[in-house]
This record gives C-alpha cells, structure tokens and sequence, in this order.
C-alpha cells in the first residue's frame, strides 16, 4: 500500500473519535507491554528481600526480559510484515497480560526469570507491529503525534509503576499489586478487537532484508540506540533503589521520583517527535540529548553530597532527555522504509536497544557488587553518554556535509 492509498484508506474510514481511540490504544500497548521491568525496578526492596538476591541477580531480571525483546524481535518481524497486524497486536496484550500474572504468583527466583523472559515476548512484537499500524493507517505528515503519543507509552508506565506500586504494596503486598495490573492489558485486547480494523495490505514475500538508502540512517540509529538503551534500563532499574539505599529517603517518596521522571519523559517525547515531523534531519536534535542525559546522571551523583532535592532535578532532566529520542528515532523507520519492511526495520532498532537495556541492568549490578559505591556504578552511565553524543555528533556532521554536496550538484 502507498502512502497514497494510505491516506485515502486514513481519510475514508477515520474521524476525530477514531483516532483517538487508536492512539490510545497504541499508548496503552506500549505501557502494558514495557511495564513489567519498571515494575520490578520499584518493587525492587521487596522483591530482594523476600527472595535473597544479589545485585547482580536482581539486575539479571531485566536483563531476561530486555533479551527476549530485543532479539525475540529478529524472529517475529517477519512474521508481523506476512500477517495482518491486528492480530499481533491483540496478542502483545495477552503475553503482557500473562507475565504480570505470572510474576505476581512466582513462587521462586527461576519463576521471576521465566515471567520477566515471557513478558519479553510481549515487547518484542511492539515496535515492529505498532510502526506498521501507523504506517498503513495514518497519512504522512500526521503521524508524529501519534508516534510520540505511542512511544510516551512506556515512560507512562514507568509512571505508573512509580505512583501506584509503592504505595500499594503496602495495603496489598507487592504479589496482589502486580496481579491487578494485568486486568487492564486483558480488557484493552478486547476494546482493540472492536477499535482496530483488519487490513487489506498486500502481505511480503521477499525473505530478504533491503533496506538500502531508504534507510541509511539505520547506520546510525543502531549504536546510537544501543548505548541510549544501556543508560535508561539502568536508571530505570536502579534509581529508586539508590535514592531508597544511599540518600535514605523513603520508599513511596523514592517512587514518585520515578514517577516524576516518567512524566516528563512523555511530554518529551511527544514534543520531540511532533517537531522532527517538520524538521529536515533528526541528528541535531539526537546530538544535544545524550548531553542532557549525561549531565542528568552528573546531579544524580552530586546527590549523595548536596542533598536528595538534587535527585529530582536530575530525575527530570533524565525523563527530558535519556528516552525522548525513541519516538524521533521511530518515526524516521516509518517515514523511510516502505511498508512491506517496517516490521523489520524496526525490529532492527529495537535490537540495538534492547541490546544496551539488557546489558546496563547487569553490568550496574556487578560493578555496584564489586565497588559497593553507587557514585562509581553511575560514572559507566556517563561514559555510555559521551560516546553516544559523539557518535550523533558525527552523524549530524556528515548530514550537513550532503547536504552541501547535494545543493553544489544543483
């Protein structure tokens, strides 16, 4: 389908109640979806208390999970770009659905890996098949706001997870507050089943990946996206548990500092992505924001000398700048590769970042096992943070110089 017929598809069948509807329902994906590892991040004192863990055990949790969706997602990107993607949507609900049951009744250290790994699989479907129901569903040049909306999804649930568990794990105990969780993934699966039309999209048949020129910035957004992840999963997961351990303060209080980072990580995102809609290069923009990520992780530290207050503002500049990039980095795969390869594509991203988000959680835990020094273990983040303002760095260099090229040819 061309981005043509796209738009006639979009303009016969939409109203204004209908895109809501499916932008929320995009929003509510990525947060049921996502929301297992901040979930787990804020229950993080009373999950290692009850069952023992170390650092590094605990660490190993999100690792299961951000494994299974990053390269889960190889695998089930083609599958998304042969079939008709409601049905893998509806599906994300379910597995996510099913992990946070699974996590609420796991009954040993062995069960948490194998919810956090299944809850893996649920992510893994959700970039290739919410990119590829933006693509055939809305016309260019409306679809930044939804991709922000959609991308804020996760950082919705990092809120959610910060306001709601602390607080009733105390009433309920973190078992039962986990439980509740997964009856809203189970009702949004039937609210899309009504919402979310079938498609009529000519299903690939090339087993080939091509990508090509259309995508080139893939080059970049790969390792960029990597060392991006490996820094957010770690804040993710860690963060309320440094404010809690090292600065003292209380654990309900250290959850709305999640929740406050999460907030501003959705307005971020929708920002950010509405204005690469309308801007000609997305590297300026992926340039400036590993710097505020940095200089985040740099109040964070100085917490421990100047006082907690210091933890909200970095928390903010975080939620601002660690995450924002995702939905810009998005909807440049929609908005370059044609629809037959989306999925793939984009599995291709969500490789890389899931590649770094696993990999931060256990590299923080072993590194904060050894040195016994939070100050340390956060210093890894910075360095993730320098490399990749250099990388996008060179990436907005080698734009302008085309872009030169490009007008002397003319």
């Amino acid at each position: 389908m061309s981005d043509q017929s796209a738009r006639h598809h979009a303009d016969a069948q939409q109203t204004a109640r209908w895109r809501f509807a499916f932008g929320t329902l995009l929003t509510f994906s990525a947060t049921m979806a996502t929301l297992a590892p901040f979930a787990i991040g804020v229950l993080g004192p009373f999950v290692v208390d009850e069952f023992e863990l170390t650092n590094t055990s605990f660490g190993a949790l999100g690792t299961a999970f951000f494994a299974v969706a990053g390269f889960g997602s190889l695998v089930i990107a083609f599958g998304v770009d042969r079939v008709d993607p409601r049905t893998s949507f509806l599906a994300s609900f379910a597995i996510s659905s099913l992990c946070l049951g699974l996590l609420a009744a796991a009954p040993n250290y062995a069960a948490l890996l194998g919810a956090m790994a299944i809850g893996g699989v649920g992510a893994a479907l959700l970039h290739p098949v919410t990119n590829l129901l933006i693509r055939i569903h809305l016309p260019p040049g409306s679809r930044g706001l939804i991709m922000g909306l959609k991308q804020s999804g996760v950082q919705l649930g990092a809120a959610l997870a910060g306001a709601v568990l602390p607080v009733a794990s105390r009433w309920l105990g973190w078992r039962w507050s986990l439980a509740a969780l997964a009856v809203p993934a189970l009702l949004a699966l039937f609210v899309a089943r009504a919402v979310v039309p079938t498609s009529d999209r000519t299903t690939a048949r090339s087993t080939a990946v091509r990508l090509g020129a259309a995508a080139a910035s893939l080059r970049w957004l790969g390792p960029f996206a990597l060392l991006m992840g490996f820094g957010a999963s770690t804040f993710g997961m860690y963060v309320v548990r440094y404010a809690v351990e090292d600065l003292g303060i209380d654990v309900a209080v250290a959850g709305f500092i999640a929740t406050f980072a999460g907030v501003t990580s959705v307005i971020s995102r929708i920002t950010w992505a509405a204005v690469a809609e309308r801007v000609a290069t997305i590297s300026a923009i992926m340039a400036l924001l590993p710097v505020l990520a940095g200089g985040a992780i740099v109040l964070l530290i100085s917490a421990d000398a100047a006082g907690p207050m210091l933890v909200w503002a970095a928390a903010g500049l975080f939620g601002a700048s660690g995450t924002a990039w995702n939905g810009v980095a998005h909807l440049a795969i929609v908005s370059e590769t044609p629809e037959t390869q989306t999925g793939q594509a984009s599995s291709y991203l969500q490789v890389a970042f899931f590649a770094g988000l696993l990999s931060g959680p256990v590299a923080f835990g072993a590194i904060l096992d050894r040195v016994a020094s939070y100050g340390s273990a956060w210093s890894t983040l910075i360095g993730a943070y320098v490399l990749a303002a250099a990388l996008a760095g060179s990436w907005f260099w080698h734009d302008r110089r085309d872009a030169r090229t490009g007008a002397l040819a003319t």
